[in-house]
């Protein structure tokens, strides 16, 4: 008899332990997903009030053309240097991915992830400020455009 019950013993807590991981698990996925969500809402939040920015700026200067000139020549001068940040970016993303993965066969774990986090962290830094001047220096150039559709009569 006692053989017989011995392996429903031995499952129990087990199971549980798997339940238990099989919930964990569930719970980080699905803070993943609202994170996701999360930043794609803050990107859609910036891609509307930019829109909205710049149509509304024809109303500041008697009319589109002039300020729409000068948004255009913004993102014609803004676009090589943030297709380099952002490709800078996705090789941070991509070199984590396999730190991330690497973490696995570490007797530490949480440290290797925590690692691989601010080494990211680092990397991205390093990517937005080899950008920064590039980026300013066409901002800078946009605040000049107009300032000059100011002084127009």
């Amino acid at each position: 008899m006692l053989l017989a019950v011995l392996p429903v013993l031995l499952a129990g807590p087990a199971a549980g332990a798997t339940e238990q991981q099989k919930q964990s698990q569930e719970r980080l996925e699905c803070l993943g997903r609202i994170r996701r969500d999360f930043g794609t809402c803050v990107r859609d939040a910036q891609t509307r009030c930019r829109q909205e920015f710049e149509g509304r700026l024809g109303g500041c200067f008697g009319g589109p053309e002039c300020p729409g000139a000068c948004v255009t020549t913004e993102q014609q001068c803004s676009k090589q240097p943030m297709l380099e940040r952002n490709g800078c970016r996705l090789a941070c993303q991509a070199d984590a991915k396999v730190e991330q993965q690497g973490c696995k066969i570490e007797v530490d774990r949480e440290s290797c992830r925590r690692t691989a986090r601010v080494k990211l962290i680092k990397c991205r830094d390093q990517c937005n400020r080899r950008a920064a001047p590039a980026v300013q220096q066409c901002r800078d150039a946009f605040q000049q455009c107009l300032q000059a559709c100011a002084s127009k009569p």
